[in-house]
């Protein structure tokens, strides 16, 4: 898979099967957490009101994306970070677990993910 996945929408957005299919690269190593972040940086940190009004269940997923790679040292865990040294605040665990609540949302909003 490419960083640069070209599945997206009329307006330039990603479809849902591009997001999934970062949210399986993540979970299966095949990417970065980090780069998973990079990914989305040019909707989430876009200009203010960039979002698109037809698919929030995009919108949950690129921020949900965007912060796979927040990470806190032990020591300071109120002080989070992007990416770093420092362990993730999400476990692995825990980030199957949101994707399973994201395809969720895409089974309740009539469109497969």
């Amino acid at each position: 898979m490419t960083e640069d996945l070209a599945e997206r929408t009329a307006d330039g957005w990603p479809t849902r099967a591009a997001v999934n299919e970062v949210w399986r690269a993540v979970i299966t190593g095949e990417w970065s957490r980090e780069l998973a972040h990079d990914w989305t940086v040019p909707w989430v940190e876009g200009p203010a009101g960039h979002w698109p009004p037809c698919d929030q269940v995009i919108e949950g997923a690129l921020q949900s994306l965007h912060g796979l790679d927040l990470t806190a040292a032990p020591t300071a865990p109120n002080l989070i970070y992007h990416g770093g040294p420092r362990p993730y605040v999400l476990s692995a665990g825990e980030v199957r677990r949101r994707f399973g609540q994201w395809q969720q949302r895409c089974r309740q909003h009539h469109e497969p993910a």
